[in-house]
């Protein structure tokens, strides 16, 4: 059975969401062979213990992932103290405007739809704060785009033991698809 720990409905004008943060264990059984699966079992097989998480300079996708799976992971710099300040690095092509390649080197604050933004900003927050994997399925339509979605997050530190980079990986369970044009 699976263990939601929490579950997050929203919605503005015609965007709206539902997002359901799982345990781990949910992870566990929804994503069995998956690039998640093998991108968090990389991740665990580099955690000495409980405490110690992960450092950046040691943690190399591309040793792990194959190409066609790495446009499923990027980063979000959590280096800023204000999470409205973290940075968006390397997102994902995807080919519906507004999702892709320009959301890279943007603030999760100035992501153009709020809705969504605001769920991002608390989301990598608690993974910074509380240093563990975060798993969510989301089911939205943003900007007349729907999309249906796993997401994993794995806190990574840098040299001083700070959380200051978050990879994330997610696991399209439908294509996205246009249901209509934004305003």
């Amino acid at each position: 059975m699976l263990n939601e720990l929490e579950t997050e409905r929203g919605w503005d004008g015609n965007d709206l969401q539902v997002r359901i943060l799982y345990d781990m264990n949910a992870f566990a059984e929804k994503e069995v062979a998956s690039h998640l699966d093998i991108l968090h079992y990389y991740w665990s097989s580099l955690q000495l213990d409980e405490e110690t998480l992960p450092k950046i300079s040691e943690f190399h996708i591309e040793d792990v992932l194959p190409d066609s799976a790495r446009n499923g992971v990027a980063w979000v710099d959590t280096t800023s103290e204000d999470p409205n300040n973290f940075i968006m690095r390397m997102h994902p092509d995807r080919p519906n405007p507004g999702f892709g390649k320009e959301l890279t080197d943007r603030f999760l604050s100035e992501f153009p739809n709020k809705l969504h933004s605001k769920s991002l900003v608390l989301e990598y927050l608690r993974c910074k704060r509380w240093r563990i994997p975060l798993y969510h399925e989301i089911d939205q339509v943003i900007n007349g785009v729907a999309r249906h979605y796993t997401r994993l997050l794995l806190p990574l530190v840098s040299e001083t033991g700070e959380v200051t980079r978050i990879y994330y990986g997610y696991n399209s369970l439908v294509e996205p698809a246009p249901l209509y044009m934004p305003d």
